[in-house]
């Protein structure tokens, strides 16, 4: 079955070129039952694509999409844009051990969450942490970790902040977990020029 995420990005990155596709094979789509399709032209395909799939009872599902999907992976010269950036490298133990480490410092220094930031300022720096290239997701490298680190981040990701951090886990960059971190105020987050751009740490980002 093809992947909707890869389908979906592969969509918007690639397009078939029409005309430039072989004529001898013409525009071929094999559909995850196993059935091929052939059109005359691109558009064509996707029309057979649709009308097969109503005709039997089937899922719609993206046609135009997956159809593209499968010409591209196919011969990607007659495709124009560009493959879909890769996925972030997997999370290591190197990196969750960083972030424990960080975490247990702060539980050290500060008992309970003692936030420097209003929900709708961290809100807008979570934004800018799951968009940037370094954000990386450390939990499922951090079985048997520090239960009392831990701890400390359950009680920062809680409530009101919790929905305004969700999704946002670690920094690769600084080494600390940024659902936490975007919740301190300057005196302990503060501004960085050497910060990625797009960073809400970096001192030309208005985020604070």
């Amino acid at each position: 079955m093809l992947s909707t995420i890869w389908t979906a990005e592969l969509a918007r990155c690639m397009t078939p070129i029409d005309g430039l596709y072989p004529k001898d094979t013409g525009y071929t789509f094999i559909d995850p039952t196993g059935t091929k399709i052939t059109g005359s032209t691109l558009a064509d395909l996707i029309v057979r694509v649709r009308r097969w799939r109503s005709l039997n009872g089937l899922p719609a599902g993206d046609a135009a999409a997956e159809v593209a999907e499968y010409l591209c992976r196919k011969n990607p010269s007659y495709c124009r844009g560009g493959a879909p950036a890769p996925p972030p490298p997997p999370p290591t133990r190197l990196l969750a051990e960083k972030v424990l480490a960080w975490l247990g410092r702060i539980g050290s220094a500060i008992k309970a969450p003692a936030r420097g930031v209003d929900v709708a300022t961290a809100s807008a720096r979570a934004a800018a942490c799951r968009n940037c290239r370094f954000h990386r997701d450390y939990v499922p490298a951090c079985r048997g970790c520090s239960a009392s680190a831990l701890a400390v981040r359950k009680a920062w990701v809680s409530g009101e902040f919790g929905t305004a951090t969700e999704n946002v886990y670690a920094c690769a960059q600084y080494g600390y977990d940024a659902a936490v971190a975007l919740q301190l105020g300057p005196d302990k987050m503060p501004p960085d020029r050497h910060a990625p751009d797009g960073c809400w740490r970096k001192p030309d980002i208005t985020i604070t």
